[in-house]
């Protein structure tokens, strides 16, 4: 776990913008330079034909992250929490086989978990909020609409935020030979969401403002207080969350050893209040705070100047010293939409970031042979 936290009695806002005006085209050389980390999502993805395949062509893979729950269903169960255990997995031991047979090999196991991105039309399961509704975030026309991106659940609502908790602690207690866990926490970086009656409740206590009171667009948050309060409460309240899901792993695991690896939006150092707001997974406080002991650094490839933004986040994550080697992370899916993993592979590579260690995220079954076929290419 990094712990060596900037000197002097600096405010931690002033710090990260100071730091994101420096030096807004540095490549770090801090980035992790290891093997590559490869997430498989079963039961689409053979686990067990992957680990064999990179076996015998001696592929660059230093770690498998095996994703553990997705649209509301986990690969064990997990008390007390409103997921479903996948058929098959009733009994919750193929996760430790898999934990063994990638330990066999060398590797890394880590748990793999979108805390509340739960459900797009490219994924092959049942919509899970068409039974639960009231578990969804809203967005500002109080829908749910996965064209903005996803369908998320509420961070807010209290079953969502004991049910993430409660996966947690399984995850720490029951799997303790797990090598730590990635988690990716974040809202919907396309559309404003948090208008939810769960969050507007969790508003209401917190700052006295209903977020439905707010002209959350035309309007500068700097003309009014109350939309600003909003806009800065959204990463905290996701920072809360954070804490409460590492606790309760650390807590469980016992070991001291695992680390916690946080997925992030590249660019969030140099992104404007109002685009902070938006997707709220502040990971540069999370590493800060000692939340997290490592962070994977995801593109917006279809963003303008995207690779300049994400150059300042990797600038200012050397500059705060806290011995973190960030990973690019590269997804088979944008929007809520397939996209081929080599395509977004070729503009991270265009960028001049194609040498650096990789979490490559097939996301769908028909993207992972794309995968293996970029890790070939890295040998």
């Amino acid at each position: 776990m990094g712990t060596g936290k900037p000197a002097g009695p600096v405010p931690r806002r002033t710090l990260i913008r100071t730091l994101c005006f420096l030096s807004a085209l540095c490549t770090s050389p801090l980035l992790a330079q290891g093997p590559h980390l490869l997430r498989l999502e079963p039961p689409g993805m053979d686990v067990s034909a992957v680990l064999k395949t990179i076996a015998d062509e001696k592929l660059p893979v230093g770690g498998i992250i095996i994703d553990v729950a997705r649209s509301g269903q986990t690969l064990f169960p997990v008390p007390d929490s409103v997921f479903t255990t996948r058929v098959g997995f009733e009994d919750g031991t193929q996760l430790t086989r898999w934990i063994d047979q990638i330990h066999a090999q060398g590797l890394k196991a880590y748990a793999g978990l979108d805390a509340v991105r739960w459900w797009t039309a490219a994924y092959a399961d049942p919509d899970p909020f068409l039974e639960r509704p009231e578990l969804a975030e809203l967005d500002s026309d109080l829908s749910c609409n996965p064209a903005n991106d996803a369908k998320y659940a509420s961070p807010w609502h209290p079953a969502v935020r004991s049910s993430l908790v409660s996966l947690a602690r399984e995850l720490g207690s029951s799997y303790q030979a797990l090598d730590g866990i990635i988690v990716c926490l974040r809202l919907s970086p396309s559309a404003y969401t948090g208008f939810s009656d769960a969050a507007r409740r969790a508003c209401i206590d917190a700052l006295r403002i209903d977020p439905l009171d707010l002209a959350v667009f035309g309007v500068s948050e700097d003309w009014d207080p109350n939309l600003k309060a909003w806009m800065e409460w959204r990463p905290r309240a996701l920072t809360d969350l954070m804490r409460e899901l590492t606790s309760a792993y650390r807590d469980a695991d016992g070991t001291g050893q695992d680390r916690v690896i946080a997925i992030g939006s590249g660019a969030y150092p140099a992104y404007s209040l109002r685009l902070q707001a938006c997707c709220a997974d502040d990971w540069l406080t999370w590493a800060l705070d000692g939340l997290i002991d490592g962070v994977a650094l995801d593109t917006v490839p279809g963003r303008e100047r995207w690779h300049e933004e994400l150059a300042v986040g990797l600038d200012v994550l050397e500059r705060a010293r806290l011995g973190i080697a960030p990973y690019i992370a590269i997804r088979g899916e944008h929007h809520g939409s397939v996209v081929p993993l080599t395509d977004a592979y070729g503009q991270v590579a265009g960028a001049g970031l194609g040498g650096r260690a990789l979490l490559l995220d097939p996301v769908v079954a028909s993207e992972l042979e794309s995968a293996i076929g970029l890790l070939r290419s890295r040998r």
